[in-house]
């Protein structure tokens, strides 16, 4: 099918339902129609896998001690929203993807309208929760002992309400009016990268100073239990972090071009198959944080090796 944007067309129709534009595209090419189908049945181990890994990170992160509250709160969330990506969004597109292939257009619509709003939902809530998290290292630094005082738990709480009711409401707003969804995606987007930049960019020439100081005084080092924040264990946990971080970004970034391409320009078959791949990369990262958080974090990689020996 030749669709191509004109200079003039309303962007209303951005929110009408793809659904007929892309049954169209897939009555004239079954192997894209087959293609749906194989990432529809890839999707469902990993969406069982992003479910049970993150119950198994949250049950960890609630006996871990060694977390601050306010920062365990904020991992506890991104755990939360990436179980409910494995419970709510995926099982979603994998239907979405078998209406498509079965030519249901009917059920089409209703999964792709629900698929649109739990995802936005939840990657704004998985974004901005990144965003938090790198804030949350920046306190650490600046505010040494006096962190707890700062970053309480009553705070915490509150921002992730916050978080969790933006998101939503951006969500919505695709299926209710596309320029506001549109206005408020780009402004958030570009907020928490920007301030995700600025807080591991300061975080980082901030330890170098430090490290600078160091080598600069006569060769001794300072007194460890004079120092407000354990130096090592903080580089551990930014670098945590900045995983996280980066991981978000190689999951998120080819899809969101791919989505533009397809949305303003000309569908074909192979574009679609690559579309629902790369959106298959953005479900891949709720299964692929609780591996970063074994990896990185040892009290959860035990925590989550005691309560499977239990189990056993």
């Amino acid at each position: 099918m030749n669709f191509t944007l004109k200079s003039g067309v309303r962007l209303d129709f951005i929110q009408e339902s793809t659904c007929p534009r892309v049954q169209k595209v897939i009555q004239s090419a079954e192997f894209a129609a087959r293609s749906g189908l194989a990432i529809s049945l890839m999707n469902i181990p990993l969406a069982v896998a992003a479910f049970l890994a993150n119950i198994a990170i949250f049950i960890a992160l609630r006996k871990a001690t060694s977390i601050q509250p306010p920062t365990k709160l904020l991992f506890g969330n991104l755990a939360c929203t990436d179980l409910c990506v494995g419970l709510i969004s995926q099982p979603l597109f994998i239907f979405h993807l078998m209406s498509i292939s079965q030519r249901r257009l009917d059920l089409c619509r209703y999964t792709e309208k629900f698929g649109y709003i739990s995802t936005v939902s939840l990657c704004g809530v998985t974004l901005l929760t990144v965003t938090a998290i790198s804030v949350d290292r920046l306190l650490v630094l600046f505010n040494g002992m006096g962190y707890r005082q700062v970053a309480t738990l009553a705070r915490a709480r509150v921002l992730i309400v916050t978080i969790w009711i933006s998101s939503v409401c951006t969500g919505v707003s695709f299926v209710w009016n596309i320029r506001l969804f549109f206005g408020i995606s780009c402004i958030s987007i570009a907020s928490c990268l920007a301030t995700s930049t600025f807080c591991y960019t300061k975080i980082f020439l901030t330890l170098r100073r430090q490290q600078e100081r160091v080598h600069h005084n006569d060769g001794h080092q300072p007194n460890k239990s004079s120092s407000p924040v354990n130096v090592t264990r903080y580089r551990k946990s930014v670098f945590t972090a900045l995983l996280i971080h980066f991981t978000l970004i190689a999951c998120y970034l080819p899809y969101t071009a791919v989505k533009t391409v397809t949305t303003f320009a000309v569908v074909t078959p192979a574009l679609l198959t690559v579309e629902a791949f790369l959106a298959t990369l953005i479900y891949l990262n709720s299964t692929l944080n609780p591996a970063l958080y074994c990896w990185r974090i040892k009290e959860v990689r035990y925590k989550i090796k005691e309560t499977l020996e239990n189990l056993c």
